[in-house]
């Protein structure tokens, strides 16, 4: 019949995992099956074959939100967001926390429907109740960022949502952990370092500058120059310009100590065989005064503590070149839409 081949085709549509999740009951324990078959009762039967046909509607019911949630991202990357979004969605409305996700994500940028930040957050949190960890990542931000007059409650259930994302080695909130710390109001030089590390282990080029810079200056670390230009080198090496322009400003540095030694060396020699007043005069003024490449060094280094963080994890606003922004403040672009295909 027509409803018994439907039954076969959405049994093959099933994982071996979820097969064997679903007829595990039917597995021979290893007793005769006659004296099995004649303990079993009608009523255990029946609870039986109603615990299974309810199984196959959770399996059922979850396929069609992973096929919705697929359609929704390819809709999205040919550029029909109006469709994207009504798959998110739809498959949102049946509990997946991906879908719902990615339906926060599409009314926080304005993709397939109108702007609403309340309507992002809400769909935020219904995936962060699941697990989900950019979800995490995102409505604790938004506590911590976005709502007016946070309070304590909201602020540690933010810091616990980051710590289970950041658990989950999502390297965006590792990276927003790992500078928190930096600051003020969270500052714990030893923890930055331990989630600035973790982020850079999980390939996060700007995270691998900053655990640079905290090697540079000692922040929550033994002060280590070697160690400092080993992370450096890892970061430029991805194409960071930050760690590229340090590298540039350190090397700079080092030829210029160089030409400056040997220019000293020389004046001394001259001085010693033909002394005279007035090339002593120049050469102290030329060892007194710092040249314009140690003055930057020396303004480079200043402004170490502070650890500005790349858009690209969403965490901190400012450039290199910009430490007085603090992150905090800034109004944080997200990661394109193409961006969300795995959820």
């Amino acid at each position: 019949s027509s409803s018994s081949s439907s039954s076969r085709k959405s049994v093959t549509c099933i994982s071996p995992e979820e097969e064997e999740l679903l007829f595990i009951n039917n597995e021979n324990t290893g007793c005769d099956p006659v004296q099995e078959q004649d303990k079993k009762e009608e009523s255990s039967i029946g609870e039986s074959l109603e615990d299974a046909a309810s199984r196959m509607q959770e399996v059922s019911q979850t396929s069609v939100s992973v096929i919705l949630n697929i359609l929704g991202i390819e809709s999205a990357k040919n550029g029909d967001h109006n469709t994207a979004f009504s798959c998110f969605q739809a498959a949102a409305k049946r509990g997946y926390s991906k879908a719902q996700y990615n339906t926060g994500v599409c009314y926080e940028q304005g993709k397939g429907v109108a702007k609403d930040m309340e309507k992002a957050v809400q769909y935020y949190q219904l995936a962060a109740s699941h697990g989900h960890s950019m979800a995490l990542y995102r409505f604790a931000r938004y506590l911590l960022q976005h709502k007016a007059g946070t309070d304590a409650e909201d602020i540690e259930q933010a810091l616990t949502m980051l710590r289970q994302a950041a658990e989950a080695r999502l390297k965006e909130a590792q990276a927003y952990l790992g500078v928190l710390h930096t600051k003020a109001s969270h500052f714990d030089p030893q923890k930055a370092v331990k989630y600035l590390r973790l982020a850079a282990e999980n390939g996060d080029s700007q995270s691998r500058y900053n655990l640079g810079v905290c090697y540079e200056s000692g922040f929550g670390v033994q002060q280590n120059h070697q160690e400092a230009m080993k992370h450096y080198e890892k970061a430029a090496a991805t194409g960071n310009e930050p760690a590229q322009q340090m590298l540039k400003a350190i090397c700079q540095k080092q030829l210029q100590d160089r030409m400056t030694n040997r220019s000293s060396h020389l004046s001394l020699r001259t001085a010693s065989s033909s002394p005279c007043l007035s090339s002593l005069g120049r050469m102290k003024v030329q060892l007194q005064q710092p040249t314009c490449l140690q003055q930057s060094s020396l303004a480079v280094s200043s402004a170490m503590f502070y650890l500005p963080h790349s858009w690209s994890t969403g965490s901190l606003s400012a450039g290199v070149d910009s430490p007085a922004v603090p992150y905090m403040d800034s109004l944080l672009p997200l990661s394109s839409l193409r961006a969300i295909g795995v959820g």
